[in-house]
């Protein structure tokens, strides 16, 4: 059906433009319906809200007013890509590349714990960590010292192992064994293995001793940060 922008006339007979007037309504109607809840729809808060929306490309980024902000496509090496463009025919922004969102990050846990698996605290007495049920020590403690450096971060909330992944920073005090230096690291359980180390509810980690001049790094690490992102 076409849309005519001239009915009625002025001099029409409504029985002559009534089919004309028909169709018009039911032009709007078809056209509306396409990114919007119908106007019949059955709960009235719904009607003509949007459904979806469908932005055609544009041959070249559009002039935007003060106060106004543009958002809109335009084909690049032949797809159309999201853009924005700031007031007064500012700064132009690509949203997508290739089609999909560019990826950013969000923090899914984090916390600061030491040796012993105590969550440290903000001076207001909250604790420093976000997420995060408890710390565990999956090895027996040794005359209350926890000597394998070992702990389990146990999330309260689920998260999934799709692009999740982890940062780690760690504070080493002196071993009280010995003046001689040992290299160490805090990472996660067996070197980061998925298979080994990256559950939904819980991460693994440990101190990897580098170069070992004694024994053992006893109580080598303090305190420990760990922070889970996933990439969305």
């Amino acid at each position: 059906m076409t849309f005519n922008a001239n009915i009625p006339q002025a001099g029409d007979f409504l029985s002559v433009s009534q089919i004309d007037m028909l169709r018009n309504f039911n032009t709007m109607n078809s056209i509306f319906e396409r990114d919007h809840t119908p106007l019949g729809e059955g709960l009235v808060e719904d009607r003509g809200k949007h459904v979806k929306l469908d932005l055609p490309s544009q041959a070249a980024d559009p002039v935007t007013a003060a106060n106004v902000q543009a958002l809109y496509t335009k084909d690049t090496a032949g797809i159309p890509e999201l853009y924005s463009r700031l007031e007064n025919s500012g700064t132009v922004d690509q949203w997508t590349k290739n089609g999909r969102i560019s990826p950013g990050l969000r923090l899914q846990a984090y916390v600061i714990f030491d040796s012993q698996g105590n969550i440290l605290q903000n001076p207001d007495g909250s604790a420093l960590s976000h997420n995060v049920t408890n710390i565990t020590i999956p090895n027996a403690l040794v005359g209350g010292i926890n000597i394998y450096d070992d702990w389990i971060v146990n999330f309260t909330t689920a998260i999934t192992t799709q692009y999740y992944f982890w940062t780690i920073g760690a504070f080493y005090g002196i071993s009280p064994i010995t003046i001689q230096p040992v290299y160490v690291v805090t990472a996660p359980w067996k070197f980061g293995t998925y298979a080994n180390t990256v559950q939904t509810t819980s991460l693994r980690v440990s101190t990897k001793t580098i170069l070992d001049v004694v024994t053992a790094a006893v109580q080598m690490t303090q305190i420990i940060q760990v922070q889970i992102f996933t990439v969305i």
